[in-house]
């Protein structure tokens, strides 16, 4: 009876163990399509940008999107020592007879503005997510092309910059519409990796315009047309919560590559190997699971006790639909604060490392994307002042002078933006712009609240060389 119960048990064990080490994720869906048919539920009617921008990155500037390096023809390789060298500029600074060089290297690329003016023209932007070639991670799905967007958005806003020193206004304004569309267009695609994209491009435009209105007179007609693309291109271009519903997508496309088929599925090493999140489930930081490289170990990972102390595919699934389910309601106005919605999402993933790791990403940029909403509105609150004191001749004593109620409330939080005049300023600002308070996020923009911070050292303060 013994030696039956040993012969049980031992081929129980063994059917057990072949079991972990030959299991594989199967997925059970592809993700590419629903991506693709959730993106282009999003777009409005009209010509399509995006073929636009890859004729210029693949025809003129010769980029692969097959390769995932930043190379291309030699006027890429003058667009990006371009880019590079006008990322630490003022606009002021390209009158300044040292960047000679800069400049001849700009006109040699100026004819690619008026085809990025013709992408900015074109109401649409689908870009199609697409899955790896054969021998690639399968998992993982990919947006090619995406990454040189930001070359070409800068290459605008340097058009930006040198029109604003020869005080060539009608290009200024039209640098702007075409800084505003490329900004807008990636919001048509619900995936946070292109929102980011996005943002970094409104922080840069901001930033820009914000240089040109705190140090020149900007003419009534200019600051006009720069409202107009405002209005015309607002940004975002979908709801913040359908970008999460894209995640909530690529979330659970990510969970069919980690684990077993079923509810009842388990994590499989090889899996959040493919992932890169091996070193997420290791929470003894023991090393183990880095030196599992080859296929043995990778497969025999999966008889670790660590790898048995997980929840099930179901139980994850939930997990991550109930934070996202959370973060939608959040967004669509259910009276939730952001730090209650963060104390929902630690407590209802905890013990869950993909899920924590989903949830940490849904969160964490939430600011930052937010943020970007108020600063959109404080560069149509700029130029509303602007265009105030150009027809005016002074500037206004309260933003209610200069524009409605309305246009100078901050659609994040519901309420006014704070404007104080500031004619002793030491670096020449006219006037300072608040974010309102209280404000409902930790933002994480350089000098908040203030919005049109000062350029610069302090003049009061002395060059620490000269000490």
């Amino acid at each position: 009876m013994l030696l039956c119960v040993l012969f049980l048990a031992a081929a129980w064990v063994g059917w057990f163990v072949s079991y972990r080490i030959s299991a594989e994720p199967v997925p059970e869906w592809d993700a590419v399509e629903r991506l693709n048919e959730l993106a282009a539920s999003r777009q409005p009617e009209g010509e399509d940008a995006w073929p636009i921008y890859a004729r210029i990155l693949q025809e003129d500037l010769s980029v692969d999107f097959d390769v995932n390096t930043r190379t291309g023809n030699q006027l890429y390789d003058e667009v990006r020592r371009l880019n590079m060298a006008g990322r630490h500029l003022y606009f002021s600074e390209w009158m300044d007879p040292s960047l000679a060089a800069e400049r001849e290297r700009f006109e040699s690329v100026r004819h690619l503005l008026q085809r990025l003016d013709e992408a900015a023209d074109a109401p649409e932007f689908s870009i199609r997510y697409t899955s790896p070639a054969d021998g690639e991670s399968q998992h993982r799905v990919l947006l090619p092309g995406l990454s040189h967007l930001s070359s070409l958005h800068l290459l605008n806003i340097i058009g930006l910059q040198i029109a604003a020193a020869e005080d060539d206004w009608d290009e200024v304004a039209r640098r702007f519409r075409t800084a505003q569309s490329m900004s807008r267009h990636l919001t048509f695609i619900p995936a946070l990796l292109t929102w980011n994209h996005s943002v970094a491009m409104h922080w840069t435009t901001h930033d820009e315009l914000m240089s040109i209105l705190m140090a020149l007179d900007v003419p009534a007609d200019a600051c006009e047309q720069m409202l107009e693309a405002l209005d015309d291109l607002p940004r975002p271009a979908t709801p913040l919560w359908m970008m999460y519903e894209g995640e909530r997508l690529l979330t659970a496309n990510a969970i069919q590559w980690i684990y077993t088929p079923g509810k009842r599925g388990f994590m499989v090493y090889s899996g959040l190997l493919r992932l890169g999140l091996n070193r997420s489930i290791d929470s003894l930081n023991t090393g183990f699971f880095n030196r599992a490289t080859t296929p043995y170990l990778e497969r025999a990972a999966n008889l670790h006790p660590r790898m048995f102390d997980t929840p099930r595919r179901g139980d994850t699934q939930r997990a991550v639909d109930d934070v996202y389910d959370a973060v939608v309601a959040h967004l669509k106005g259910d009276g939730s604060t952001f730090d209650s919605l963060q104390t929902f999402t630690t407590d209802r993933v905890q013990g869950d490392p993909i899920a924590e790791r989903s949830a940490r990403v849904a969160i964490f940029y939430m600011p930052s994307i937010m943020s970007a909403h108020t600063m959109q509105r404080s560069m149509a609150v700029m130029l509303r002042l602007e265009l105030f004191h150009a027809r005016a001749g002074r500037w206004p004593d309260s933003l209610d002078e200069a524009m409605t109620p309305e246009q100078a409330t901050d659609p994040v939080s519901g309420l006014a933006f704070r404007y104080e005049r500031t004619p002793d300023d030491p670096h020449g600002r006219p006037y300072v712009l608040r974010a309102p308070e209280p404000y409902p996020y930790d933002a994480v923009v350089p000098d908040w609240p203030v919005l049109n911070p000062a350029l610069g050292p302090d003049p009061a303060e002395p060059d620490p060389l000269d000490l």
